[in-house]
């Protein structure tokens, strides 16, 4: 991460949701291989859970690896745009346990965004028609089925966290549009923004005031 993400102010932003404890395992091989290619991400969902090896997972707690092991799974929903509709899904979390320090977590892969019931590709399919600036806003959240609030709220998100990730003179650069690009073509790393914000991207956050002396 550019290193002047860090002198935007003396915050320093982290996501404590978890008491300072990372309760889920964020999995990044799959959004960037299906963004803008038709694929659903119902089916992008299913396809990672029929592959991914619980038994292989790393805890992001103690670090142990090869020592989890099946603990219980939990509903969400996962709301996507096909086919021209806004649809929902229910969806089964699969929750793991680590039988190093006994701490549980929830299997993410990267099209989900955690504590949110928008697919990542819903949000910046929408951000991206927003920034091309072809509709109006009634008529693009009419067409996306959001309301005008919640477009907002992702706006307001994304370039905050743009802003954070590329710092200042970077940030006033690059476009939005090609920004949503580069991570459809995986050209910005979203593993890379979680390891290093310590929050997923457009996944809101709480900010905490540390003093810089």
């Amino acid at each position: 991460m550019p290193a002047s993400a860090f002198l935007l102010s003396t915050t320093i932003r982290f996501y404590y949701e978890s008491y300072q404890y990372n309760l889920m395992i964020r999995v990044f091989n799959a959004f960037g291989k299906s963004f803008f290619r038709g694929n659903s991400d119902l089916m992008i969902f299913n396809n990672f859970m029929d592959t991914f090896q619980v038994e292989k997972a790393t805890c992001p707690h103690c670090g142990a690896k090869y020592n989890c092991a099946y603990f219980s799974s939990y509903s969400r929903n996962l709301i996507t745009f096909e086919n021209g509709a806004n649809t929902c899904h229910n969806i089964s979390i699969t929750r793991v346990i680590c039988n190093s320090c006994r701490r549980t977590h929830a299997i993410l892969p990267d099209n989900l965004i955690p504590y949110g019931s928008y697919a990542l590709s819903f949000i910046l399919t929408t951000l991206r028609a927003y920034f091309l600036g072809t509709k109006t806003v009634t008529d693009l959240c009419d067409y996306f089925q959001i309301s005008i609030s919640t477009l907002y709220g992702w706006i307001h998100l994304f370039n905050e966290q743009k802003l954070i990730w590329l710092g200042v003179l970077e940030n006033a650069t690059v476009s939005p549009i090609k920004f949503i690009d580069d991570i459809s073509t995986q050209m910005i790393s979203l593993n890379l923004f979680y390891k290093t914000i310590n929050v997923s991207f457009l996944e809101p956050f709480k900010t905490i005031q540390f003093n810089s002396s």
